[in-house]
């Protein structure tokens, strides 16, 4: 493109030095748009204010709405610009640049400045704490984790199961019913959680337990039988079984309910089909 064609003319409109020298690192990105701006429809066109709507603002810059308005409302509270007249026939608010420098509150602006630069660097702070992984930038041997620097996960990399919160979400009953009854719908879910808190994770657990036994792999089995626990007393279930027995299922229920893998899976059920053959037997 020729020179006669370019539209990028130098010194095509005047900015004050101030501005650039002084105020300018003292203000936020988006506030040095608003002040570009009010300087190119005022000093470009040799005038000392102008009247700029706030869509003219939106345009010029590319920032929101309330942005600009938070941005002028900044800029007129440390007297860096000036609201001459408000808004006439939508004509928009007139404004100018302020060019008296002993007006413009340059304590204000610098306090601000150094609260915004606190602030910044206690998020970026917290940000760095947040992402850490245990390494420095410049890591040494105690840095490097047990899996070393590999791709390959290492068994520390994963953060351990809490037990208790674990037993909190009702994940020992989900799973028992899951693996020794029937596939846990919504509706399942929901009523199971809901017996947990009625009459406890041990009861509903003996209660599943004592389903499996007999083999009536329902809920609805398993409910009648708390409901009757709950009316009789949680004891009376143990009559006419000897403690070993009772032991057993215990021992039973809390294996299913803890262990994940499918060699402890079929070890389960193969105690299970045994302790009920036995009981036949008898």
């Amino acid at each position: 493109m020729t020179k006669e064609t370019s539209k990028i003319i130098p010194n095509s409109y005047q900015t004050p030095n101030f501005l650039v020298d002084v105020i300018m690192r003292l203000l936020t990105g988006n506030e040095q748009k608003c002040v570009d701006v009010i300087c190119r429809k005022t000093f470009g066109w040799q005038k000392r204010s102008d009247r700029i709507s706030k869509s003219q603002l939106i345009g010029f810059t590319g920032i929101g709405s309330q942005s600009v308005d938070r941005c002028m409302a900044e800029l007129v509270k440390y007297r860096v610009v000036i609201r001459v007249a408000e808004s006439i026939h939508n004509l928009g608010v007139e404004w100018s640049i302020q060019t008296d420098d002993g007006l413009i509150d340059l304590t204000g602006l610098r306090e601000r400045d150094v609260n915004r630069r606190k602030i910044n660097s206690q998020r970026a702070s917290k940000a760095r704490s947040k992402n850490k992984v245990g390494m420095s930038d410049n890591p040494t041997m105690s840095d490097i984790p047990p899996g070393g620097l590999s791709d390959i996960p290492h068994k520390s990399h994963y953060q351990k199961k809490n037990s208790s919160s674990s037993s909190a979400t009702g994940e020992k009953i989900i799973l028992f019913f899951r693996q020794e009854i029937v596939k846990v719908t919504p509706t399942i879910k929901e009523e199971l959680m809901n017996a947990k808190t009625i009459y406890s994770e041990e009861w509903v657990l003996e209660a599943l337990a004592e389903a499996v036994h007999y083999n009536k792999r329902s809920w609805a089995y398993a409910e009648t039988i708390l409901k009757r626990w709950k009316a009789e007393g949680f004891k009376t279930k143990k009559k006419g079984a000897s403690n070993a027995t009772s032991n057993k299922r215990s021992e039973r229920v809390s294996k299913l309910a803890t262990n994940y893998t499918d060699q402890d899976r079929e070890a389960a059920r193969h105690i299970v089909e045994r302790n009920g053959t036995k009981t036949k037997r008898m």
